[in-house]
């Protein structure tokens, strides 16, 4: 079942009939955006596939802490994003390179392309008038208006900067997100855009006109800006600590295989001295690496290490915890010698895991050096060890 907003007629004009219709819209959306979480909520204990606690996190289309994301915009993204089934990450990396959330020179003044506001929205001239243009949305929910009053369909949140005092408004962030919500989906046919993935590229490539220019790689660069902040928030609970792992029924050698892809799908940057605190999982460390492969001293993040990834893997599926360890001394936490499917190889600069000859590591090949599945390596120079069982 569709629903058009005829703003042409007396749907959107404030009667009752109208209102009662965008109320219905949002509240389709918001159960949309949020059955996966209910869903969740009952088959942790049973979840038998590899997805990933940061995809469950994506799933509730809600922006966390740890991020440079400012916070008083936080609740103008994600309340597009559950309305409108579009990443709130990926809302707030189009907001960074378009306006600096309203801190960049220039942003509330026409430009020769002819876009202007929060979100650099197109108005008329060379790159045309996405503002006055109308959108049909194909799910999530299914409707067609203009893009421009998109705003109407979510409750707007009771304070943030820049508010403007009459709506719609491209320089309003709240107008102009639910907007580009709205003009992202139209790039790829009305479709929701919940994931960073190829569909959130082509979007990208649509809002900006081209995927890149000689002057800027614009859909690769805010795609993986969205990436790093998602990646960020997901190692961060209400509480402050590691999202929780999931793990699945099933042999032991499953479940590691399964919580070392979960792992590696999380993006948790290398950090020298991540994951040796009290409890396994990501830490701070002394410093972590930047996307450049620079060392970020003093950086709060949490993170891990070589060694600190290898305890929490092994620690996660019942491999009996050692506390804090380096690499050089896995030798006294675990069997001597080749395993039946599972062996860890150690030395005193290095440890990493084999599954059945495939490599799990911190490697400079990954995401700013942290843990995931890599290439073939050398064994040269490395002892032998495995889990007892695996």
């Amino acid at each position: 079942m569709s629903v058009t907003v005829e703003l042409a007629g007396r749907l959107l004009t404030g009667t009752p009939q109208g209102r009662r219709v965008l109320r219905w819209a949002a509240g389709v959306a918001i159960l949309v955006v949020l059955a996966p979480v209910i869903l969740a909520a009952g088959v942790l204990s049973v979840f038998s596939d590899t997805k990933s606690a940061i995809e469950q996190q994506v799933a509730a289309g809600l922006i966390g802490s740890g991020t440079s994301i400012p916070p008083v915009f936080v609740p103008v993204f994600n309340a597009a994003a559950q309305t409108l089934d579009v990443n709130p990450y990926l809302l707030a990396s189009v907001a960074a390179e378009e306006s600096g959330f309203g801190t960049a020179g220039g942003w509330t003044t026409v430009n020769s392309a002819g876009c202007v506001g929060f979100m650099q929205t197109c108005v008329g001239g060379r790159a045309g008038d996405s503002w006055d243009s109308t959108v049909t949305l194909t799910a999530n929910p299914p409707l067609t208006l203009p893009e421009r009053d998109a705003y109407q369909l979510a409750q707007r949140p009771s304070q943030y900067p820049l508010e403007t005092t009459s709506h719609p408004s491209y320089d309003d962030p709240f107008d102009a997100v639910m907007a580009a919500a709205v003009e992202l989906r139209g790039k790829v046919d009305g479709a929701p855009i919940p994931a960073l993935d190829q569909t959130a590229y082509q979007a990208l490539c649509g809002y900006y006109g081209a995927c890149a220019d000689p002057a800027a790689n614009y859909a690769a660069d805010v795609l993986a800006r969205a990436k790093e902040w998602q990646a960020e928030s997901a190692l961060v609970n209400a509480g402050g600590g590691p999202v929780p792992l999931v793990i699945p029924p099933g042999s032991q050698l499953q479940q590691l295989v399964a919580v070392a892809n979960e792992i590696a799908a999380m993006r948790i940057p290398y950090c020298w001295g991540g994951g040796h605190a009290t409890t396994p999982g990501p830490s701070p460390g002394s410093w972590c690496q930047s996307l450049a492969g620079a060392r970020i001293f003093g950086d709060p993040q949490a993170g891990l290490d070589c060694s600190g990834a290898v305890r929490w893997l092994l620690a996660s599926v019942g491999v009996t915890d050692p506390g804090p360890i380096g690499s050089g001394a896995f030798g006294s936490w675990l069997a001597p010698g080749p395993g039946a499917h599972v062996d860890v190889y150690y030395n005193q600069a290095h440890v990493f895991v084999t599954v059945d000859g495939r490599v799990w590591q911190t490697s400079d090949a990954n995401y700013r050096g942290g843990p995931a599945w890599t290439a073939p390596r050398s064994t040269v120079g490395f002892t032998r060890a495995h889990p007892p069982g695996l």
